[in-house]
């Protein structure tokens, strides 16, 4: 009893402080909490990012059957569109997903993550811009890209285009396991999406 957590809700302006109140029966069967909100720092606001700007860069995220099953087996959906990753977890297979939706053991022995929009798998270790990724993406799978977690490693690369959306996403793999304990974790790095360059000809 009296564990703190923090956490701050930056997409929505608040901070959030958890306190344990009451922990009873063995395993733990009931656990009470107090919480205490509270809004957030007021956000500068600076100019709005153009087409090409960067908007964040190297922000970690994680999918996994652990949060999922936490969630009546819910699938992951992330967005990419704000000015950090977000994941939520909903239930069933409808309704709105996300730029990346990853769907647990518990659903499929199979698990796996689904990448939205144009997307590519990037060889090598070359660094690539906004427009670099943006035309690998075009040059991809147009609807979509499924791709087992069995078959990522650390280090994979892949960057997505969103032409509704207007971003571009760069997406590595920094941790992954496939074992009975299933969970991905990717840093991400978002561009607002330029002028495809195969318009501009």
């Amino acid at each position: 009893m009296g564990d703190r957590f923090c956490e701050d809700f930056a997409a929505g302006g608040r901070v959030l402080l958890l306190r344990v109140v009451k922990v009873s029966g063995s395993p733990v069967a009931e656990l009470t909490l107090s919480a205490t909100l509270w809004a957030g720092p007021a956000k500068t606001q600076g100019a709005p990012a153009q087409p090409g700007d960067k908007v964040y860069e190297n922000q970690p995220f994680t999918v996994s059957d652990d949060v999922a099953k936490a969630n009546d087996c819910g699938v992951g959906g992330v967005g990419l569109d704000a000015d950090m990753p977000s994941v939520r977890y909903r239930h069933g297979l409808s309704g709105g997903g996300g730029d990346i939706e990853y769907f647990p053991s518990c659903l499929s022995a199979n698990p796996k993550v689904r990448f939205g929009g144009y997307v590519a798998r990037v060889e090598g270790g070359a660094d690539l811009d906004v427009t670099a990724c943006q035309d690998a993406a075009a040059r991809g799978e147009s609807d979509g890209l499924d791709v087992p977690v069995s078959g990522l490693r650390t280090g994979d690369r892949f960057c997505v285009f969103d032409g509704f959306e207007k971003h571009v996403a760069l997406l590595k793999v920094t941790a992954v396991s496939a074992k009975s304990l299933v969970s991905v974790t990717f840093s991400a790095t978002r561009w607002e999406a330029p002028e495809p360059s195969w318009r501009r000809h």
